[in-house]
């Protein structure tokens, strides 16, 4: 019987691959092209792209450079010039670069001169104006933006606190004339942490879908109430659980537009919660997977920089920390992997391991012309053959 077993094994792998490496050889060759398309998922063809910069503002400046290769390009538009070293005034202002198509360049809000990577950028995209979110951003350094640039400054776009400051940039957007008006959802999203307003960054800056800010405890400040009651919005999604924003806040935005159009996307943490954003995007067609973008979720600088680049391209932003819980990516890769056409990575193995970029690599990149069956082979101790399906089975 089980040399029975090790014939039929033998008999079926030696089958699996004839018929593979013919058709590997058929869309090789040009054969049956009718037939047969070659979407063999090549990493020179996947674009992967780490950008490892030696710092916060070197890897700024790379997703900023490649910002410019796309139609959208920010070169010569307006761009938001926000604190590289804290996050909240800069968390609204991502949907706010999207009304414009601009990019967000970082500085220190408080050194003796711009860094040179800051200025390269800034260089790099010869911005035609310059916004500046908060208040904390010394005023020599806006000084030296503008010198650099000839670029047009206004007033920061400051509230009395983090929540005031999204207020303010939304109010900004609003009565400002850019390329692109506010749509009519709004965001809702924690001002005291970082990661769940970065996951949503992408589809804010490429939907228009303002950021409001707000604390974990109370109902909704009277003015951003107000604001969405009076700005035409229809609809609201709530980034994070009860323990990110509170139910009464919630409340408040159902008493505005209606429980049926309120939607809350949370997990259980930023990781998972991440994931949760990113599948609602795609689902909703709004997002998609092409172009894979990855940041580290428990620091802010390389995702707050993504934000642009993930909207220019129309991809979901995942968070993975540097060396560990990665499986929510890891799994939206195996899900989506044969409609990923690039993958981009913020930062250098410090912000992402190589563990974690292989991973992906070779996940992303695997080939599609065997589309049945990956397997591992012993035949004196029994054949397991595992389906691309996950399916698995052992003769």
């Amino acid at each position: 019987m089980k040399s029975l077993n090790r014939i039929l094994a033998v008999s079926v792998l030696t089958l699996v691959l004839v018929f593979s490496f013919t058709f590997v050889a058929l869309a090789a060759n040009g054969e049956n092209n009718q037939n047969f398309e070659d979407t063999t998922h090549d990493i020179t063809e996947k674009g992967f792209t780490r950008f490892d910069g030696t710092g916060r503002y070197d890897t700024m400046k790379k997703i900023v450079e490649e910002e410019c290769l796309y139609p959208s390009s920010p070169d010569g538009k307006p761009c938001v010039l926000a604190r590289g070293d804290d996050y909240p005034d800069a968390l609204a202002a991502t949907a706010f670069a999207g009304l414009f198509d601009g990019a967000i360049v970082l500085t220190p809000s408080d050194a003796a001169t711009l860094p040179d990577k800051t200025i390269e950028a800034l260089q790099k995209i010869s911005p035609s104006d310059i916004w500046v979110p908060g208040g904390a951003i010394a005023s020599h350094l806006i000084q030296q933006a503008i010198d650099i640039t000839g670029a047009t400054y206004h007033s920061p776009m400051a509230g009395s606190g983090r929540t005031a400051t999204s207020l303010k940039i939304y109010q900004t957007g609003k009565t400002e004339s850019f390329t692109h008006n506010w749509a009519d959802t709004a965001i809702l999203a924690n001002s005291l942490g970082y990661a769940d307003a970065l996951s949503a960054s992408p589809l804010a800056y490429k939907m228009h879908y303002p950021v409001f800010l707000t604390d974990s405890y109370h109902n909704l400040s009277s003015d951003i109430k107000n604001a969405i009651q009076t700005g035409g919005f229809n609809k609201a999604i709530i980034l994070g659980g009860t323990s990110a924003v509170s139910e009464s806040a919630e409340a408040d935005l159902i008493d505005v537009v209606g429980q049926e159009n309120v939607t809350r996307l949370g997990g259980a943490g930023r990781i998972a919660t991440s994931a949760i954003v990113a599948d609602y995007c795609v689902k909703q067609g709004a997002l998609d997977y092409t172009h894979l973008c990855v940041a580290r979720g428990d620091d802010f600088p390389d995702a707050l920089s993504m934000g642009p680049l993930c909207g220019k391209a129309g991809s979901a932003l995942m968070l993975s920390y540097t060396d560990s819980d990665f499986s929510n990516v890891l799994s939206q890769v195996q899900n989506n992997y044969k409609n990923m056409q690039a993958c981009y990575i913020a930062g250098g193995t410090s912000s992402i391991s190589d563990r974690v970029f292989n991973q992906l690599e070779e996940t992303i990149s695997m080939p599609e012309h065997c589309p049945y069956i990956c397997f591992t082979a012993d035949v004196d101790g029994g054949s397991t053959v595992k389906f691309m399906n996950d399916y698995t089975d052992t003769l």
